[in-house]
C-alpha cells in the first residue's frame, strides 16, 4: 500500500496546524463536477482545522466555488493537451503524422509556456506551501514540485493502488473473503495492468516517445519522485501521501 505513506485523515495536515505553521493551502480539483464537491467537502473540513482553502480552478467550476465562499484563482487545469485527447481529436494518422513532422514536444512546450503563466498570480498573492492534487492528473506534482510547493495527493474515488483484497476501481467485481475472491482480483489487476501496457506502447509509438509524462519530466526538471505503474489509472507516484475523500463505509480494506 505505498510504502504505508498513505494517510485517511489529513494527520499530517492537521499537525502543521497545530504546529502554528502557514495555513493557506491550495486545492487542485479535476474538473469535473464529482471531484468538484469531494474537493469543497474536503475544502470544509480544511477550514474547520484553521486552514484557508484556495483553489486553483478551471473557468468552467469558478462560480461554483464563488458560491460556496472559498477563494479561488482561475486557472488552465491541463498544462499540455493529453495525447489521448489529440488522438481523438485528430485521428491516430495524423496525430503520427504531425508528430512526425511537426514533434509534439516543441508544440507542447510552447503550449506550457502558455498554461503555466495563468498560475503566477495565485504563486505571487498566496503564501502557500503545499497543494492538494487531484490524483486523476498527478504529473501535475511535477510542475508543483519545480515550483516549491509540497504536493499531498487526493483520491476521490477508491484508492487506485494494487491490493490483494481490492480491485481495480473500475471492476464491477465485489471481493469475497475465499481463495477465489483472491486469484480473480489478482487476475483483475493483471488485465488492467496489460491493457494499460498496450494503450501505453500505441501512445508511445504513435507519439514518436514524446508522451505527456516525458514531456513534463523534460520541462520540469526534478529528481524527487519515483513513478509507480502499479496503479488503477495508470502512473502514480511512490511514496506520496494521500487524502481520501469518500466515507470510511465504502473501503473495501482496512489501510
Amino acid at each position: 500500500m505505498d510504502d504505508g505513506k498513505s494517510i485517511f485523515e489529513a494527520k499530517n495536515i492537521n499537525k502543521r496546524v497545530n504546529n502554528g505553521e502557514e495555513k493557506s493551502i491550495f486545492l487542485d480539483p479535476f474538473p469535473a463536477m464529482g471531484h468538484i464537491n469531494a474537493f469543497l467537502n474536503l475544502a470544509k473540513w480544511l477550514l474547520s482545522q484553521g486552514f484557508r482553502p484556495v483553489f486553483l480552478i478551471s473557468q468552467e467550476y469558478e462560480g461554483k466555488v464563488r458560491q460556496e465562499g472559498f477563494a479561488r484563482y482561475v486557472v488552465a487545469p491541463m498544462l499540455l493537451i493529453p495525447a489521448k485527447s489529440e488522438r481523438k481529436q485528430k485521428g491516430a494518422l495524423r496525430f503520427f503524422l504531425d508528430n512526425l513532422y511537426k514533434g509534439r514536444d516543441k508544440v507542447a512546450r510552447d503550449y506550457m509556456l502558455k498554461t503555466k503563466e495563468t498560475y503566477k498570480k495565485a504563486f505571487r498573492e498566496e503564501n502557500c506551501k503545499q497543494v492538494l492534487l487531484d490524483i486523476h492528473y498527478i504529473s501535475k506534482a511535477i510542475f508543483y514540485h519545480f515550483s516549491g510547493l509540497e504536493v499531498n495527493q487526493v483520491a476521490t474515488a477508491m484508492l487506485p493502488f494494487k491490493h490483494s483484497k481490492s480491485p481495480p476501481f473500475q471492476s464491477s467485481h465485489v471481493p469475497g473473503k475465499g481463495v477465489i475472491s483472491s486469484i480473480g482480483i489478482s487476475a483483475l489487476w493483471r488485465l488492467n495492468r496489460m491493457k494499460r501496457d498496450i494503450q501505453n506502447s500505441i501512445g508511445y509509438i504513435l507519439s514518436l516517445g514524446q508522451t505527456d509524462l516525458n514531456i513534463m519530466l523534460k520541462t520540469f526538471t526534478q529528481r524527487r519522485y519515483a513513478f509507480d505503474r502499479n496503479r488503477a489509472l495508470g502512473w502514480g507516484i511512490k511514496g506520496m501521501s494521500t487524502v481520501a475523500t469518500y466515507p470510511k463505509s465504502f473501503d473495501l480494506v482496512d489501510l
